[in-house]
């Protein structure tokens, strides 16, 4: 398994880091799991592109932790998301 932490703001350009991590991980890691329990905002672009991303890795299972603190901006469910206070 591997863990990868967001500090701050999970925003596109956190993204690309988030991408690099998990393209260059060894193909003994099944699982990934993206903590962003210490960030405070979470964009729609983070969401999206990592749920497009996700499906391009079949091999790999992605789970969000943390995510149960956050307030979504709408009902939609690629909607922005604030730390609730």
């Amino acid at each position: 398994e591997m863990l990868i932490r967001v500090e701050e703001a999970a925003i596109f350009t956190t993204l690309l880091a988030v991408r690099k991590a998990i393209d260059t991980r060894g193909d003994e890691v099944a699982a990934i799991t993206i903590d962003l329990s210490r960030a405070r905002l979470v964009d729609h672009t983070f969401i999206g592109n990592l749920s497009a991303m996700a499906q391009d890795w079949k091999d790999v299972k992605i789970e969000l932790m943390g995510m149960e603190s956050f307030l979504a901006s709408s009902d939609h469910p690629l909607a922005s998301r604030r730390r609730a206070a």
